[in-house]
């Protein structure tokens, strides 16, 4: 640690000993920190991809939908908010139960369930999580106690 500084003058200061970091909450692993980041970018690559495929899925009341358009209906992307769902969901075990609000892909995919079947939900097809009936505001995957 560099000296004159302590462990609670900084959120986040590289120790000597390499591989660990004081936070705020103690000493920190970099590979906690290298898994939490890694959860944060697979919710945002998903939430960039879903939120692409949804344009011109939902129209205006007497419009048409736009026939290209993957993903039907209203989809919340939860963009900004993937720190919440990767830390909530790194201190839970997979027998652990979750439900999220109706931005829920974040903590979906943060809570371990398979990115191509939540996609396939959001695109209503028969091999997603819910069968296709649940898409974007009631996806849940109850294998990883999501629901």
């Amino acid at each position: 640690m560099k000296p004159g500084r302590t462990e609670s003058s900084l959120p986040l200061l590289v120790d000597d000993a390499g591989g660990k970091f004081f936070s705020y909450f103690g000493l920190v692993d970099a590979m906690d920190l290298l898994s939490l980041y890694r959860t944060m970018a697979r919710i945002r690559a998903f939430e960039l991809v879903a939120e692409k495929m949804s344009i011109g899925g939902v129209a205006a009341l007497g419009q048409q939908v736009d026939p290209r358009a993957k993903v039907r209906g209203p989809l919340h992307v939860s963009i900004g908010q993937e720190a919440i769902a990767a830390g909530v969901c790194a201190h839970l075990r997979l027998d652990d139960l979750l439900t999220s609000s109706h931005r829920g892909h974040g903590h979906t995919l943060a809570k371990g369930a398979d990115m191509r079947r939540m996609m396939a939900e959001l695109f209503g097809r028969r091999n997603g999580t819910n069968g296709g009936k649940g898409g974007s505001m009631h996806i849940a995957d109850f294998s990883v106690g999501m629901l």
